[in-house]
């Protein structure tokens, strides 16, 4: 089941799907307008006197008029999301332009003028003039009319989006938006398991007669891995997996990332069956590819080439209540059980450590000789540090603020600069 609502947020959050559906609907639409101008007699008095009245002529004049203005705005609006995409592949990095093509104002723009352009064709096409009868649609003219009315103020809402979208602290807060989404999901939508911390790999290993290479069938980033269909399958079927990579690594075709362990000579093609692999990295299951996302701004905004600070100092703060948060959640244990408590799947998995290297390491690596920077970061792990819920945690902290204060030490000109660093890494100790 996990499998397959990860295949259908991958098909829904495509550029192509929303565009498509809203097309389709254009399409039913106009049917039914068309019915029911069939099946309607309009009387030109009152209210109904202000709805088109006029020849058939006049009605492919309008028509035409209309869908020839939307295939062209569609245009306008396709040329206007490229350059925005351009813009932010070369400010923020081409990794980036999945967040902006997944957002769904660009999405339904798109979608809605070339809907409105497929509606008035298909209505267009039903206009008849000759010598024994004629057919003006005019309640489905009418909607078209109003199509296009509405079109325009799309179209305004749209460029206010793109120019406020490609602005760094919005693309920030944006991103940081995502990867609190993204640890709602990967890591509060873990199957429950029991204490496992008693549980010996190596003695569960020894009970299982034969044993086999898991190969990965395809080369490049393992997406997802169905940990509950494995833990299942394992469980009826009596095998044991040990996985030795986890979403978000690079695997190669025939690679052993692990082993397969059973009482029978059985096939591997239940983990095969259970794990994802594409060509780019995607978030689904994998935190710190999100992470990454906003530390290769960071990293871009410090290098000589465009030297803006203020961008890093900005991810810095987004980086910091992420990881505030990350301090309340329990990371997935890379033991995992079954129903019965029997230990069924080993796989490597993410932790606090790793998610708090992943965030300050290069920042850190590309800051050296940045005063304001390195400050805002020590700043950022006293921050975390006072939300800490464990040892281990205030022990990784404590690491990254040394490291900080080691950095300042070696590459600071000024000072007065080191002076307020170590006085903050004093703060920060005690």
């Amino acid at each position: 089941m996990k499998k397959l609502k990860y295949l259908y947020q991958e098909t829904t959050s495509s550029f192509w799907f929303i565009p498509s559906l809203i097309v389709l609907i254009a399409v039913v639409v106009a049917v039914g307008m068309i019915y029911i101008d069939n099946h309607t007699e309009m009387k030109n008095s009152g209210a109904l006197s202000l709805i088109f009245t006029g020849s058939p002529d006049s009605a492919r004049s309008v028509l035409s008029t209309i869908s020839g203005a939307m295939i062209g705005v569609a245009g306008t609006v396709f040329s206007i999301t490229l350059v925005a995409l351009t813009l932010a592949s070369s400010q923020f990095g081409p990794r980036l332009l999945s967040n902006f093509m997944h957002v769904k104002i660009n999405q339904v723009v798109l979608g809605t003028y070339v809907a409105t352009y497929v509606y008035t064709l298909v209505i267009l096409n039903t206009v008849r003039s000759n010598d024994t009868a004629s057919f003006v649609p005019r309640y489905s003219i009418l909607i078209a009319i109003f199509a296009a009315v509405g079109n325009i103020g799309l179209l305004i809402v749209f460029i206010h989006h793109v120019a406020v979208s490609i602005q760094a602290d919005n693309v920030v807060a944006d991103i940081s938006k995502n990867l609190s989404n993204t640890i709602e999901n990967v890591l509060k939508d873990q199957r429950k398991y029991d204490d496992t911390a008693s549980i010996q790999v190596e003695e569960e290993i020894r009970k299982y007669r034969n044993s086999k290479p898991l190969k990965v069938k395809q080369t490049g980033y393992i997406h997802f891995i169905d940990f509950d269909q494995l833990i299942n399958k394992a469980s009826k079927n009596n095998n044991f997996y040990k996985i030795e990579k986890r979403p978000g690594d690079y695997v190669v075709e025939n690679q052993i990332i692990g082993k397969f362990y059973s009482q029978e000579t059985e096939s591997q093609e239940q983990f095969n069956n259970s794990v994802i692999i594409g060509k780019n990295r995607q978030t689904s299951q994998d935190l710190e590819f999100s992470i990454l996302q906003m530390v290769e701004i960071a990293v871009r905004a410090l290098s000589p080439g465009i030297n803006d600070p203020f961008t890093a100092l900005t991810c810095i703060d987004n980086l910091t209540s992420t990881l505030s948060l990350l301090t309340g959640f329990e990371f997935p244990s890379e033991k995992k059980t079954d129903d019965q408590g029997t230990l069924r799947v080993y796989a490597d998995s993410l932790d606090f450590a790793g998610v708090l290297n992943a965030s300050f390491n290069q920042i850190r690596q590309n800051a050296s000789g940045t005063p304001s920077v390195l400050i805002r970061m020590l700043e950022g792990l006293k921050t975390i540090k006072s939300f800490a819920k464990t040892d281990s945690q205030r022990v990784e902290l404590n690491k990254h603020a040394l490291m900080v204060k080691n950095l300042a030490e070696q590459s600071f000109n000024e000072p007065n600069d080191l002076k307020d660093l170590l006085n903050r890494y004093q703060k920060f100790k005690t």
